[in-house]
């Protein structure tokens, strides 16, 4: 019965999660606006095991960037046109990242590649953005892209989304995989994206997987089950352990725990309320300190 309870409670987090995180991304406007659908790609996959704020900085000053770059009303034309120009092409980048890990700071990055490419150019060219995206963050500064993950992630994604008609809207090519059962495609694809790695497509594929309450099976849990710190926390509480922890660098065994434990569970919305319930669990701990009296039993006895 406990089991039972939690899992529904882990699920009405889950909902939670979607009403304050996902309600922005309107379904019929990511269905039908390629743009907006690349965003929602964005907005997932610049949070990568940094800050939030500083993801949602290179994120808003990538789509700023991006817009003024590109005619966004007519972005299949313009993609393909870039892709004629070679704007996309990595080469370059990839060759200066064997010399020096980040090959933005290599000393020949502005002649032999921000000088030569427009689009890596304006990517990397700092510019004042002032935004107020998503609520509680204020920007009001100067920034640019400043590691080649994210700017190999951008090229390649702009890359992928140019290559064929079916991939122009990137919502619509990954639900669609969804729906037919080829989630495991989908992850596959998009673990080939620079700086996409299990965790990030997960978490897309999560999403995509809530906003359109699809079926996912036990087997399928793997795809839309993103593991982070907070969700190995959280999973040592539910399980018990005391030896032998789970730990996010293991994400295949608390994936496991969920398949075992959690089998007629709404997978995508348990794992979005995890990670809802971990991270604002000084909040909820708060606000029950504050709306209950806390008996000392012990002391009673």
């Amino acid at each position: 019965m406990k089991k039972i309870i939690l899992a529904e409670n882990l699920e009405t987090l889950g909902e939670k999660y979607e009403s304050e995180h996902l309600s922005i991304w309107k379904k019929n406007q990511l269905q039908t606006d390629s743009w907006f659908a690349l965003k929602f790609f964005f907005y997932h996959s610049f949070m990568r095991g940094r800050r939030d704020k500083l993801s949602v900085e290179y994120y808003t000053f990538t789509v700023s960037v991006l817009k003024k770059y590109f005619d966004t009303n007519n972005l299949a034309s313009e993609l393909k046109k870039a892709n004629d120009f070679n704007l996309f092409n990595t080469d370059n980048i990839r060759k200066l990242k064997k010399i020096k890990r980040n090959s933005i700071k290599h000393r020949d990055f502005g002649t032999e590649v921000k000088d030569k490419n427009s689009l890596v150019s304006i990517l990397t060219t700092e510019i004042k953005i002032e935004q107020e995206f998503p609520k509680g963050y204020h920007y009001n500064k100067t920034i640019c892209l400043q590691n080649d993950i994210d700017l190999l992630m951008v090229l390649d994604t702009l890359n992928f989304i140019s290559e064929a008609l079916e991939k122009q809207n990137i919502y619509n090519y990954f639900y669609n995989l969804i729906a037919s059962g080829n989630i495991g495609s989908a992850h596959n694809e998009l673990i080939k994206l620079s700086g996409v790695g299990d965790k990030l497509s997960t978490f897309f594929l999560r999403d995509i997987a809530i906003i359109n309450r699809s079926n996912i099976t036990a087997e399928q849990i793997e795809f839309v089950f993103p593991v982070d710190t907070w969700v190995a926390q959280i999973t040592n509480l539910i399980s018990g352990k005391i030896e032998n922890r789970f730990s996010a660098e293991n994400p295949d065994e608390i994936k496991d725990f969920y398949i075992k434990n959690f089998s007629n569970s709404n997978f995508p919305l348990i794992a979005a309320g995890l990670w809802y319930l971990g991270y604002y669990s000084l909040d909820f701990a708060f606000n029950y300190a504050k709306e209950y009296k806390i008996v000392n039993k012990q002391k009673n006895e």
